[in-house]
């Protein structure tokens, strides 16, 4: 609702002065703690290509925001995750080999807000993506790659544990990029299926991962309830 930049800035300028005062009243509140550190966080985002060096400034700001909420509240799960998600979201912004030192960061981030509620699929889900993330920036043959690939795809069997939702079809196709047999691809294929989330039978077809299952009458089975 901001008339111009002015009214906007103003605007943040009293929302973080706001947010400042909720957690020097609390240093237990953990959501003004984390609407703090986004004030930060989304302006940074908002400037990252019209203002690369301002941008920077403001993500750490928002970094150093999480130092000190995590230092009032050490065991907080959701101040983990956010902070884990920041660094995930940021990583596109930064060039190699720096994205990996992101991507990486975020991943130790994820696994401490796991530590505090284990069962957090969200966490689960996004540290798999992290790990899948770094397998994707190397270049094809890399020998990283069968064991980014292996880490992401078991991460990703935790968070199916605890739901299916978005974890079945990601490991069906890691599981074919690691070698698993036809059994173990084709049960989580099925699920992605029954459960509403696989893609196109074109994708499934175009997906390099799946060629080896093109002459199976399953798979074809698959592609074609996918049309």
């Amino acid at each position: 609702v901001a008339s111009d930049r002015a009214d906007w800035n103003n605007a943040q300028a009293k929302a973080i002065d706001a947010f400042e005062m909720a957690v020097k009243l609390n240093p237990q509140h953990e959501h003004a703690w984390a609407d703090l550190a986004e004030v930060y966080f989304s302006h940074s985002e908002d400037l990252c290509d019209s203002d690369p060096e301002e941008s920077i400034r403001l993500f750490n700001k928002s970094d150093a925001v999480f130092v000190r909420a995590l230092a009032a509240m050490p065991s907080s799960n959701l101040l983990w995750y956010l902070w884990a998600s920041d660094y995930a979201i940021h990583d596109y912004n930064v060039p190699n080999p720096e994205r990996r030192q992101f991507r990486e960061q975020a991943a130790e981030m994820f696994t401490k807000a796991i530590e505090f509620m284990h069962n957090d699929e969200y966490a689960w889900r996004m540290l798999a993506k992290v790990w899948w993330r770094i397998a994707d920036d190397l270049p094809a043959g890399d020998p990283e790659l069968q064991s980014l690939w292996t880490k992401s795809h078991d991460t990703f069997l935790k968070a199916y544990e605890i739901t299916p939702k978005g974890s079945a079809y990601p490991i069906a196709l890691l599981g074919s990029l690691i070698g698993k047999d036809e059994e173990h691809v084709r049960k989580y294929l099925t699920r992605a299926r029954d459960i509403g989330e696989l893609p196109s039978g074109e994708e499934l077809m175009e997906e390099d991962a799946f060629d080896r299952f093109h002459k199976s009458e399953w798979f074809m089975d698959m592609v074609r309830s996918a049309q």
